[in-house]
């Protein structure tokens, strides 16, 4: 992997124009969620079965999280993609099926108006072959858009 570009998702040693990120935000009386949305330019890549068109798509359900004015400073670490209870994944990266993304770690950097700075890293599996197969490494840090529900 290669050091952080802004705005970019790293998959192993493949790199992702990053199109949209967002976050959007669901509060209630107890709770605070973040829906976050990474999609990607899409792009070939070489390697693994053969040459194919990827369009990464990044995601993660039903974060808990501070209100964004609040979360600058905030790590999480989720190390489970997948929810056991709701039978859903909660991290997950589609490249060519939803899979899940695990071991997350996500840290809210930087909060501008309505935009919030991610780092967030951990492993997918996306079945394409070696080195794109199982445990492929991704990170990204990114400026995400930020909405309120």
């Amino acid at each position: 992997m290669t050091p952080n570009q802004i705005n970019v998702l790293q998959i192993a040693d493949l790199a992702f124009e990053i199109e949209h990120a967002s976050i959007e935000i669901e509060k209630d009386e107890d709770e605070c969620r973040w829906n976050v949305n990474v999609l990607t330019v899409e792009r070939a890549v070489n390697g693994g079965v053969e040459e194919k068109q990827w369009c990464p798509r990044l995601y993660g359900e039903y974060v808990s999280m501070p209100s964004a004015e609040l979360a600058v400073g905030t790590v999480i670490e989720v190390p489970e993609g997948y929810d056991e209870e709701s039978d859903e994944y909660n991290f997950a990266m589609y490249v060519f099926e939803h899979e899940e993304a695990f071991g997350n770690r996500l840290q809210v950097l930087e909060l501008i108006d309505n935009r919030v700075l991610i780092s967030w890293q951990g492993l997918c599996h996306i079945n394409w072959g070696a080195p794109y197969d199982r445990d492929v490494p991704f990170k990204l840090e990114a400026w995400f858009s930020v909405s309120e529900n």
